[in-house]
């Protein structure tokens, strides 16, 4: 039997995360609105327009 405790306790705490990246001007543009990452269970894609930027991204959560 799958525990699900730990699967939303993992998805909760991963979200507060994000929640705290400011990456306002990261990001590619799709219509108009700007697309940072994907999540889907455990795997995070970040999307990024160079590789300095997607730097940026990963140091960001450090400095806060």
């Amino acid at each position: 039997m799958e525990d699900l405790l730990s699967t939303n306790l993992f998805t909760s705490v991963l979200e507060e995360i994000f929640k705290e990246m400011v990456w306002d001007d990261s990001g590619i543009s799709i219509n108009g609105d700007k697309l940072h990452n994907l999540r889907f269970a455990d795997d995070i894609i970040l999307l990024s327009r160079s590789i300095e930027e997607l730097k940026r991204m990963g140091e960001d959560r450090e400095q806060n």
